[in-house]
């Protein structure tokens, strides 16, 4: 390489550094147009395409790198990442393969490798690779979170916890694996609220504390307000189904609204939710300066985040307080733990006044009926005739991840199937596609006295029209605990199928009772594990109520305050305002 060339690959590390990486890029493709046999400079030249958000360009160069260095297993670990995150998983998982084979043993090949295997639903496989990695590496904070991840998909919450707290303690830094860790203990009955609300701060102490930030916006209380909405999830998602009412309904004369998405893999939901919002920002791939940049570029006045410690999120966005409000709504059943968030919005069923309020470090603001609005789908099937009808006994289901099941939920539902002669439970969930995943819920079943042909389980299924028409199989649903189905529920509902919940404490177990309260079905939430194995076989019994509902739900549900995203967006904005005006309110005070 030339002189002149040495130079170009020094200015082009001086533009990343920098954060100029269009003319970082620039200098890589100067320098590749006189020595275009550089390997390493087309390995730089795709971790610029990456963060600039140019992933099929990116796979070239690292393809071109591989070409050019066939021994080098670098760029085949960006190439990897690259098809996995385009969803081109077979062609990721031989991509990892190669590399494993340039490198015997390693637990990074490894752990890409079970990765992807994982993401395809090949659990044992992926396993396999996270135990082999762990055998050469076990203080890999990374195979731990990935391998904490694997056990969450498969319902084992106590093997993913471990795994989290193992790789939190190896790597404080990490804070996806600190995320996920939060997020696993919604999943777990008994926990003091008190103490997880703790570990929630614990994490913003360690990755969110709130910077010192002066913001340019004129307090001015009347002023049409600018709403950013933060999300991973802007695409085949439940977050959809409750996000789309809401950016088809706003006041476009009072507020003007932004989009910043940060998802992995756009669909055709992601296009239609591009289409209702009139300033569309994609920071999948921006650094948490650069977003927050954007976010302080477009001026927004309150900043709403739509994840809290789900994955993929942004929180760590929100720690810069980029927006003068912030906000935590609709993706997360609980505390963010971070003081840069104001607020979190809830009603009074989830939230009941005067319980919960200690376990948030946000303020909560209660909007009027319902915490969300959830959108039907524009084509469904007919809910069809009561199953029990022509099937003799009475089929219960659930159709929410198994991750939800847990050994409180299956001793509950398995004491309802033994008061229930003759009935059967339907589950549908993307992990019971796995053999090992069916078994070991069975197994779990089997100690309860349920023998395993009373059992049907099903994986995901092709389309959403094909999932709703499952519901036709299914006389009464029933809620998981103690973390509540929502988007679940609704389609249950939508299908003509009444849902049982059991209420608890905390925002997580009562959602549910949000969700049924609003719509006009209150009889159907209990307060105690006796009430809802009773009012379970007393509807087991009441065919001609469940007739009733399966003729009349979904008009009911159409009705209701649950599915009135105009009503609801009004109520929404409303919040907004107060929250806008008390920070005007502060600010004048302030400069008095």
């Amino acid at each position: 390489m030339s002189f002149s060339a040495n130079e170009t690959v020094a200015q082009a590390m001086q533009h990343y550094q920098a954060g100029r990486l269009q003319q970082a890029l620039d200098c890589c493709q100067e320098v590749l147009c006189q020595h275009p046999d550089l390997a390493e400079v087309h390995h730089s030249l795709g971790a610029l395409l990456v963060e600039l958000g140019r992933l099929d360009k990116a796979a070239e160069a690292f393809e071109h790198a591989v070409r050019l260095r066939p021994a080098w297993a670098e760029p085949l670990h960006r190439l990897g990442d690259v098809l996995q995150e385009q969803g081109r998983l077979a062609e990721a998982t031989r991509t990892f393969e190669q590399a494993l084979s340039l490198e015997p043993g390693s637990a990074r090949a490894l752990g890409n490798l079970g990765a992807v295997l994982e993401q395809q639903g090949r659990f044992d496989e992926a396993l396999e690779c996270y135990r082999r990695a762990l055998a050469v590496r076990p203080d890999s904070a990374p195979v731990l979170n990935n391998l904490g991840t694997l056990y969450y998909q498969a319902g084992r919450l106590d093997e993913a916890i471990a795994a989290y707290r193992r790789a939190v303690a190896l790597q404080p830094n990490f804070a996806v694996a600190g995320s996920n860790l939060l997020c696993c203990l919604n999943y777990v009955e008994g926990l003091d609220p008190a103490a997880v609300r703790a570990e929630h701060e614990v994490w913003a102490q360690q990755h969110a504390v709130p910077a010192l930030t002066v913001h340019s916006q004129e307090p001015d209380p009347e002023r049409r307000l600018r709403i950013g909405y933060v999300s991973p999830d802007f695409r085949a998602h439940s977050v959809a189904w409750f996000i789309e009412p809401v950016l088809r309904s706003h006041d476009a004369e009072r507020f003007e609204v932004y989009c910043y998405a940060s998802v992995a893999r756009s669909d055709e939901v992601t296009a239609r939710l591009k289409r209702l919002c009139p300033h569309w920002r994609e920071i999948r791939h921006l650094t948490e300066a650069r977003a927050v940049e954007a976010v302080r570029a477009d001026g927004i006045d309150i900043l709403v985040d739509l994840a809290g410690h789900t994955s993929h999120n942004r929180l760590l966005l929100f720690a810069r307080k980029p927006a003068p409000v912030q906000v935590t709504w609709l993706g997360y059943p609980n505390t963010t733990g971070m003081r840069a968030i104001d607020y979190r919005l809830t009603d009074v069923w989830a939230d009941p006044p005067g319980t919960t309020e200690a376990w948030h470090t946000e303020e909560l603001v209660r909007l009027p009926r319902c915490f969300l609005a959830y959108q039907p789908p524009g084509e469904s099937p007919d809910p069809g005739a009561l199953p029990a009808d022509r099937a003799g006994g009475v089929t219960f289901g659930s159709f929410n991840n198994i991750s939800k099941v847990t050994p409180e939920t299956v001793s509950l539902w398995a004491e309802v199937l033994r008061g229930a002669s003759g009935s059967r439970l339907l589950l549908k969930s993307g992990a019971l596609a796995v053999e090992s995943v069916r078994q070991r819920l069975a197994d779990q079943f089997g100690e309860h006295g349920v023998a395993p042909d009373r059992l049907q389980m099903h994986g995901a299924f092709p389309s959403h029209w094909n999932h709703l028409e499952m519901y036709r199989q299914v006389d009464i649903g029933m809620d998981t605990y103690p973390y509540h189905g929502t988007t679940t529920t609704c389609e249950a509902l939508w299908m003509g199928v009444p849902v049982l919940t059991l209420a608890g404490r905390t925002h997580v177990s009562r959602v549910g009772a949000s969700l049924l309260e609003n719509a006009g079905l209150g009889e159907l939430v209990v307060d105690s594990r006796e009430r809802y194995v009773r009012l379970a076989l007393a509807l087991a019994e009441d065919r001609a109520r469940l007739r009733q509902w399966r003729a009349g739900l979904r008009e009911q549900m159409a009705r209701s305050a649950l599915t009135d995203a105009a009503r609801f967006t009004r109520n929404l904005e409303e919040a907004y305002w107060r929250m806008w005006r008390r920070w005007c309110e502060e600010q004048n005070a302030g400069a008095r």
